[in-house]
Parts: C-alpha cells; sequence; structure tokens
C-alpha cells in the first residue's frame, strides 16, 4: 500500500500521465471520440479528465504506475529521457502482452525506437514525470530499500 507523500506522488504520475493521454487521443481522434474500457463488466469512457474518470479505471492506473515506480523510477538518475521512455515502453508491453493482438494495440508492441513520434511523446511525458519525482536521490542506492518507501511489506 502506497501512503503520504508517495501517494502524492502516484496520483499526481496518474493524473499528469493521464492529462497526456487524453491530450493525445483528442489530437488524434477528436475531443468526443470515446475510448471505451471495461472492467467487472462495468463500461465506461475513459476520454475524461482525471478527476471524473471512472474509479474502477483510476484504480487500475495507479495499478499500472506503481510498477513504473518499482521497475523504472529505482534506475532513472543516470538516465535520459529516451532511456527512460524506453524502459517505460517495456514495462507497458510486459503489462498489455494479454492486448498485443487487438487493433488498438498491436502497431504498439514493437521495440521504442520503432514506435511513431506520437507514442514515443507519450512515454517521454511519463518519463518526465517520473525525473520529476525526488524520491530516489542515489543511481548507487538500494532500489529494493527505496521500493520499500513506497510499499508496506
Amino acid at each position: 500500500m502506497v501512503s503520504g507523500k508517495n501517494l502524492e506522488d502516484l496520483n499526481s504520475l496518474c493524473s499528469k500521465s493521464h492529462t497526456s493521454w487524453v491530450k493525445q487521443h483528442r489530437k488524434l481522434r477528436g475531443k468526443y471520440t470515446p475510448r471505451y474500457k471495461e472492467i467487472n463488466g462495468y463500461k465506461f469512457n475513459i476520454n475524461t479528465d482525471w478527476d471524473i474518470l471512472n474509479p474502477l479505471w483510476k484504480m487500475r492506473q495507479r495499478g499500472d504506475h506503481c510498477t513504473y515506480i518499482s521497475e523504472v523510477l529505482p534506475y532513472i538518475n543516470n538516465k535520459s529521457i529516451e532511456e527512460i521512455s524506453n524502459d517505460i515502453h517495456e514495462v507497458w508491453m510486459k503489462q498489455n502482452i494479454k492486448h498485443s493482438n487487438e487493433d488498438w494495440c498491436k502497431n504498439k508492441f514493437i521495440p521504442y525506437d520503432k514506435l511513431p513520434e506520437e507514442d514515443k511523446d507519450f512515454d517521454r511525458d511519463i518519463a518526465k514525470i517520473l525525473k520529476s519525482i525526488n524520491t530516489f536521490t542515489s543511481p548507487k542506492s538500494n532500489p529494493e530499500k527505496n521500493i520499500k518507501q513506497w510499499f508496506f511489506f
């Protein structure tokens, strides 16, 4: 479970990355073009502001972003935005492997450097947000210990 300052950082990461996704979605598909998701039999549009986004989708996003925090954040101190973006894309592919043959994302299961710029921009936005979270201060620090700052074990 995430708490305190780390929960604020997680919510900020989720909110900012969702806002980035919405901006890209609307640019490519139009402001009012819905993007439906379904969780536990509930179908809802995620093309909306974070503040009014369905709570089930928010919970899913927090889980996904905890993975970015645990698998990417501890190792970013000496990396460029492009290197971090590549790591984020790798994590995203692992998280979404069950969707790899679906029309909406099958063209995204390629190496980061082969992605179209608009997809790279989304990964870059998340990388910049992660870089701005100053929880981890030393690349030589113990990643496992740092992760325990985020979660109760």
